[in-house]
């Protein structure tokens, strides 16, 4: 039953987020941990369910000549580029809101 509420979840957020042109995996990890899916798989599944959604629209896109493509290459290169360092930087980060809440 978790399986098909999780799907249901997950069809719909990233259907109506993908539409906005926002990946839906701020919504989609909580929603997994809540049902009881350990959070590195909820984490996973959440940005490969954005990457997917993400390269459908992005051929829609392209097939209908939307695409700036000055801008998408650079962004795509300095992205690929950096990602890398927002990961090393990001291992130092305190995971959670702690301290926020005050």
């Amino acid at each position: 039953m978790i399986a098909v509420i999780a799907g249901a979840v997950t069809f719909f957020f990233t259907a109506l987020l993908t539409i906005a042109g926002v990946g839906a995996a701020f919504i989609l990890i909580p929603v997994f941990t809540a049902l009881g899916i350990e959070i590195h798989v909820a984490m996973a599944t959440a940005l490969l369910l954005n990457a997917v959604a993400m390269t459908v629209a992005s051929f829609t896109f392209i097939r209908r000549q939307l695409v700036v493509w000055r801008i998408a290459v650079f962004t795509l290169v300095a992205a690929s580029a950096l990602s890398p360092l927002g990961a090393w930087v990001s291992q130092g980060l305190e995971r959670g809101c702690h301290g926020l809440s005050k």
